[in-house]
């Protein structure tokens, strides 16, 4: 009896987990994304065209955090606005892949 108490606690909190993992997945490059566009923006607001250097670092890792099946673009273009566009563009496709995932599992 104490033994199948374990296992539904085990289980339980490896449920939980998995659930976890699976939220962050999708959030964690959405905030992150947010993040980027919000200082792309302000670069806008401020006459930016061009993507300074120093955000290049971001960019790249921003497509490491993307979601399996959700790949970054092979090369980021060089004006802010176009940047922002793209920064869009990957938000929806988490969105889609989470949409596809919850759809998968029966949610």
């Amino acid at each position: 009896m104490l033994a199948e108490a374990n296992r539904e606690i085990r289980l339980a909190f490896e449920s939980a987990d998995a659930q976890r993992r699976a939220h962050d997945r999708f959030a964690v490059p959405m905030a992150y994304l947010d993040e980027l566009i919000g200082r792309l923006e302000e670069l806008q607001l401020k006459g930016t065209t061009e993507l300074p250097t120093m955000l290049k670092p971001y960019l790249y890792r921003a497509s490491e955090l993307l979601p399996p099946g959700v790949a970054g673009p092979s090369s980021w273009p060089r004006h802010t606005a176009r940047v922002i566009d793209r920064c869009f563009d990957l938000q929806e496709r988490v969105l889609l892949a989470q949409g596809r995932l919850h759809h998968a599992d029966g949610d």
